[in-house]
C-alpha cells in the first residue's frame, strides 16, 4: 500500500504520460506556426511554436498575465487539422496547460489546472461539492480555461 504521506512530484507523474505509455505519436506539424487565441473573457494569447518541442506563450490584449519564457510542449495530431498540445510545466511548477486546436474550424479549447497544495488535497471532494467550491484549482475560476475559444490567426513564425 502506498504511503499516503508521500507526495509524488509532477515529474514523477509525467512518467505515466511518457511516449511509451500508449500515447499518440508526437507531431512536428505545428513547428513554425503562430496562433492567436481570442479567449471568451476578452483576453488574447499568442502561441508561437518555434520548433517541434519549444513554444512561447505571449499574452496580448486584455490579459492579466505576464509573458512566459519559452516552454517545452508535446503535440499529437488527433485527426486531420485537430491537435492536442500539452505545455509542459517547468520543474517545481504545479500548473498545467493543455490545448485542443481545431485548425479547420478555427476554434480551440484551453484547459489550465493546478495541483492543490497538501492541505487542499486532504479536503474530501464531497465537502468541496457540498460547499459549492471548485473541485480542481485553476480553470474558469481563475479566468482561464473558458472552454471553447476562437482561433483568430495562424501565421508562420517570423
Amino acid at each position: 500500500m502506498p504511503d499516503p504521506a508521500r507526495w509524488i512530484s509532477v515529474g514523477e507523474l509525467a512518467h505515466a504520460f511518457a511516449s511509451d505509455n500508449n500515447a499518440p505519436p508526437p507531431t512536428d506539424e505545428l513547428a513554425g506556426r503562430s496562433l492567436t487565441l481570442d479567449l471568451e473573457r476578452g483576453e488574447a494569447v499568442e502561441y508561437r511554436f518555434a520548433t517541434s518541442t519549444e513554444l512561447a506563450r505571449r499574452p496580448l490584449s486584455g490579459s492579466r498575465e505576464a509573458e512566459t519564457p519559452d516552454r517545452s510542449y508535446t503535440a499529437a495530431k488527433v485527426r486531420d487539422a485537430i491537435y492536442f498540445v500539452d505545455v509542459l510545466p517547468s520543474p517545481g511548477e504545479t500548473t498545467a496547460e493543455s490545448l485542443v486546436l481545431d485548425l479547420g474550424l478555427g476554434i480551440a479549447t484551453v484547459l489550465v489546472a493546478s495541483l492543490p497544495d497538501e492541505a487542499g488535497a486532504r479536503r474530501p471532494l464531497l465537502d468541496r461539492i457540498a460547499r459549492r467550491e471548485p473541485c480542481v484549482d485553476g480553470g474558469a475560476d481563475e479566468g482561464r480555461g473558458d472552454g471553447r475559444q476562437l482561433l483568430t490567426s495562424s501565421d508562420p513564425v517570423q
